[in-house]
């Protein structure tokens, strides 16, 4: 589903842009300061002491997380449920009578969540965490920057409890799909508008990113003539770092962004196939401490609900494939089974699946993740009926 919601709004928050453009001017600012002092100290030949240094490097990882394309846009109460909306347009819905209740997870700055991503610690993202009716996790997507008071007042107009702070991030919950998911799509996956009209969404996208990069080397050979030819004015000391920062940029980004920038060539490759979208039932996790920069995404077997692990290796970055998430996606697996594509329910946008870059420790701590979660779950079912077995008969 993407685009406005059919159904009357109840309530909706979004993020605190105020709060959020505070937040990146007061980085640039402390970014920009941190530079100063690093440059007096190696004009002085001091050395830079490793304060100095925090000085900058940290400001850098909160102005850098203040871009992120990975948080909710909007989280809406309607007549039939909630809708979580990503960056990307794409909508996850949940029906109402499914919700057991709302809650949130971790770090709360100024009555907002704050998602600023700390490797070293887990659960320090600010995320909305909704639970089933028995009290198991169905998805605690990223929100940062909304305010607290706001998803409470989701909770209530909702009508289901606000649970405060929520340890529990792993989603458990498992839905029935929706009805239009309920069977194969119909026809080739090539053939479908939706998917081709996505692909070539993203595509465009990929291609402006590839000329964005390949402009660098022009921006720097523009600044450095204007430099050297030029008399000396102080002014050519702010191109001199345009130019040399823009050339740091293509050494350093053009090769990730060549790589990057093969996924709409590999989902064309695997979408010429006859095979139709299968819909499966997929849980997607992230913010690994072995590796916190991977999305692992597990497709649940339909008869056995046994996981079979993938990492994401291209698309889902602005919204819709983020973790810690349990829902349904159409899935087309390639001929010869290492690769696959996955889509959510509207098939707007494709993601590229892919086994052989699963590391076995970031495999292991993903299937632990969700092998916990449902043994913990189990041990509290079976105490919840011990408790109630006890009552019964002190009763």
């Amino acid at each position: 589903m993407e685009g406005p919601t059919t159904a009357p709004v109840l309530a909706s928050t979004h993020p605190d842009r105020s709060l959020l453009w505070t937040v990146r001017f007061g980085s640039i600012a402390a970014v920009a300061l941190g530079t100063g002092v690093i440059a007096l100290a190696i004009a002085a030949e001091s050395g830079v002491p490793v304060p100095v240094g925090l000085l900058f490097l940290l400001p850098m990882v909160v102005l850098l997380a203040s871009f992120s394309r990975g948080n909710l846009v909007e989280a809406r109460v309607t007549a039939a449920g909630l809708d979580l909306v990503g960056v990307d347009g794409v909508v996850r819905s949940i029906p109402g009578g499914a919700i057991g209740g709302v809650g949130y997870a971790g770090m709360v700055v100024a009555g907002r969540l704050v998602a600023i991503p700390m490797h070293w610690l887990p659960n320090t993202m600010g995320r909305i965490v909704v639970v089933d009716r028995g009290g198991r996790v169905i998805c605690a997507r990223r929100a940062g920057w909304m305010p607290l008071a706001e998803i409470e007042a989701l909770a209530a107009a909702g009508g289901v409890p606000w649970l405060g702070s929520h340890v529990r991030t792993v989603p458990g919950a498992t839905l029935p799909p929706p009805p239009e998911m309920a069977h194969p799509h119909d026809g080739p996956a090539r053939t479908e508008p939706a998917t081709a009209a996505g692909l070539a969404r993203q595509r465009t996208r990929v291609r402006r990113i590839v000329l964005g990069t390949w402009a660098l080397p022009i921006v720097s050979t523009i600044c450095f003539v204007i430099v050297a030819n030029i008399p000396d004015v102080p002014a050519l000391l702010v191109l001199g770092w345009i130019g040399g920062l823009a050339v740091a940029a293509f050494i350093l980004g053009g090769p990730c962004v060549a790589l990057w920038s093969s996924g709409p060539r590999a989902a064309r490759r695997i979408i010429k196939t006859d095979q139709p979208w299968w819909p499966v039932e997929a849980v997607v996790v992230a913010g690994l401490i072995s590796d916190a920069d991977a999305r692992v995404v597990g497709v649940a077997h339909p008869a056995s609900g046994e996981m079979a692990w993938w990492t994401v290796q291209w698309g889902g970055e602005q919204g819709w494939l983020q973790g810690d998430d349990r829902g349904w996606f159409w899935f087309l697996p390639a001929e010869r089974g290492k690769r696959a594509l996955l889509a959510p329910p509207d098939r707007s946008h494709v993601a590229v699946l892919e086994q052989r870059l699963l590391g076995k420790i970031a495999l292991a701590e993903a299937r632990r993740q969700i092998d916990g979660e449902a043994a913990d779950w189990q041990g509290r079912q079976a105490w919840a009926e011990w408790a109630a077995a006890q009552q019964v008969a002190q009763g």
